[in-house]
């Protein structure tokens, strides 16, 4: 795109314009500027109906309005990101309501698996025995590699359920806390539109 350099009529501040611009605004200053052409020069002149004339209030809305399609792609963009995929690839929104009980569940089937593999000594078996010799630690029963493999299958669950839960805790929490700045942010842009 070829550019010209001019100068801005309010401060004086060096522009770099596309040469085909009508309209300008100065980066230093902001004010709303109109492109002069003659034969040999190039200069800017304040654009005086800026001040609360019709043309400063379309300028505003029509930035306003492009404010609000960039925070809506940015949103877009943004949910995209932290969306969470189930096991078939399919997104969806994460959610602290789905993310602990998912956690818990999990951590549930764990210990139910340990306490039914750790178990396999009916209870009235144990007590007596404890009351007999007055100790545990006397009885010790060997655990078979099945059962063994049970209880760290048990124990990966639990575990798998704690952390699996709290990072579902996390994504949730950091996609409501993303979705609330940028509804803010649009709520504010929608009333200065409105105000126009």
């Amino acid at each position: 795109m070829n550019t010209i350099a001019t100068r801005c009529d309010a401060c004086g501040a060096l522009l770099e314009i596309p040469a085909d611009a009508r309209f300008a605004t100065c980066n230093s200053c902001g004010s709303q500027l109109e492109i002069i052409r003659t034969d040999s020069t190039v200069s800017t002149k304040t654009n005086q109906s800026q001040s609360g004339g019709p043309q400063g209030a379309e300028l505003e809305k029509l930035r306003l309005q492009t404010e609000l399609l960039a925070l809506d792609a940015e949103w877009s963009k943004e949910r995209e990101k932290l969306l969470v995929r189930n096991a078939y690839g399919a997104p969806y929104v994460p959610t602290t309501s789905r993310a602990i009980p998912e956690g818990i569940w999990k951590a549930v089937v764990g210990a139910i698996l340990i306490a039914f593999i750790s178990g396999k000594l009916p209870p009235d078996r144990i007590e007596a025995y404890m009351k007999k010799t007055g100790t545990w630690v006397e009885h010790s029963r060997e655990y078979s590699q099945t059962e063994v493999f049970a209880i760290l299958l048990g124990c990966g669950l639990i575990l798998w359920g704690m952390i699996g839960g709290y990072l579902g805790y996390e994504k949730a929490v950091a996609f409501e806390n993303a979705r609330s700045r940028y509804l803010q942010a649009r709520q504010k842009c929608e009333e200065r539109l409105r105000k126009l």
